[in-house]
């Protein structure tokens, strides 16, 4: 076997493994990705030994080395993420006018991990830490609708929403979109606009939205802040991908 080809398999099997809700026997393994289960076995073993895999009473799953891997890459996204869309967002909000943020997901919740605020002396007052339900608010809904199927059945499970089809409906017509405006729904009297920004997996990994007093969203202002916030979350995905070329 080539080596291009072995490891092309290795990655098959990782990438099962990352997928799969359960742990998983050799057999399994070798039957999903095609692999015969001889190659399966002796690529099991070889990923053993270098940690990247964890087997107990047969069934295998990911190991410890290949979880603190997941965990540096994710640590590093998150950094190259503030990195690349403090200076996008300080321009939004110049332009607008109004307190940008940026949010991404921990588990089931929206959390606020850089914020640029406005010139108003009244306006929204954001704050690095906080926490809101996905399924509430612009920057939530932003990255909820563009989550795996899976994920959001499970969310609704439990988060015990009690209007599932309404919900999937406004995440459907997100996605479609590529935006999302809500009003109040977080703070009363506050309007969010939010478009999603996704890594060079084209995984979605935060959202950016612009937020506000209701009584300064004109029809026509409102238009404006959907087409810059669009492009500066586009302009931050772009940088993200890039900075892993």
């Amino acid at each position: 076997m080539s080596e291009i080809k072995t490891l092309n398999r290795a990655f098959d099997i990782l990438f099962l493994l990352t997928e799969s809700e359960e742990t998983l026997s050799v057999s399994e393994i070798a039957a999903r990705t095609e692999i015969p289960e001889s190659t399966t076995y002796r690529l099991i073993q070889s990923l053993e030994k270098k940690e990247v895999i964890h087997r107990q009473t047969g069934k295998i799953s990911l190991g410890t080395r290949i979880l603190d891997m997941a965990k540096t890459i994710y640590e590093q996204l998150n950094q190259n993420l503030v990195t690349y869309a403090s200076p996008i967002m300080e321009q939004l909000s110049k332009e607008i006018n109004e307190t940008s943020i940026l949010v991404i997901r921990r588990g089931n919740i929206g959390v606020t991990v850089h914020y640029v605020n406005s010139s108003h002396l009244i306006g929204f007052v954001a704050s690095n830490g906080r926490t809101h339900p996905l399924h509430l608010g612009a920057s939530g809904k932003a990255i909820l609708a563009f989550e795996s199927n899976h994920y959001i059945d499970t969310f609704i499970r439990e988060a015990k929403i009690k209007d599932k089809e309404k919900l999937l409906s406004e995440l459907s017509h997100i996605k479609s979109e590529g935006y999302v405006k809500t009003t109040g729904e977080v703070d009363l009297n506050i309007v969010g606009i939010a478009a999603p920004i996704f890594d060079q997996t084209n995984m979605i990994t935060a959202s950016l939205s612009v937020i506000g007093p209701e009584d300064r969203f004109s029809t026509e202002i409102t238009k404006k802040t959907i087409a810059s916030v669009k492009r500066a979350a586009n302009e931050i995905t772009k940088k993200l991908c890039e900075g892993y070329l």
